[in-house]
């Protein structure tokens, strides 16, 4: 992403499984753990606090977010087709992740929000 030094996390596939199979405080606790894995291991600038600050809070709020939508009671009426709640809870997780960085990137460099996430952030829907 043209900005952005960060990479498409591998960590969401093992927090995906998680959400489908476990309670939501493993699941906070396995997606810090990877998050804090990819930052850390391996890195060739190590972040500043206040980076992994924040990149906790956010994977803690999306995958909350995340669990809530696949978790979520409404859908009890599909008897529990995989793809429907795993689809919410997957854009769920990426559109709360990606607004709340879009909301800082934009904060930080006094950008329009609307500006920053559409440049930053609409390459997955494109062809």
């Amino acid at each position: 992403v043209p900005g952005l030094t960060g990479t498409v996390s591998v960590n969401f596939l093992s927090s995906t499984l998680a959400i489908i199979a476990l309670d939501l405080q493993p699941v906070l606790v396995i997606t810090c753990a990877g998050t804090l894995g990819e930052m850390l291991w391996r890195a060739n600038k190590r972040p500043r606090a206040m980076q992994v600050v924040f990149n906790l809070a956010s994977v803690t709020v999306s995958s909350y977010c995340a669990y809530s939508a696949y978790h979520w009671r409404l859908l009890g009426f599909l008897h529990h087709p995989l793809p429907v709640p795993l689809f919410l809870a997957t854009a769920s997780f990426f559109l709360v992740n990606t607004w709340s960085l879009s909301g800082l990137i934009a904060l930080t460099h006094t950008r329009n929000l609307w500006t920053v996430r559409r440049a930053s952030f609409v390459w997955p829907a494109t062809p």
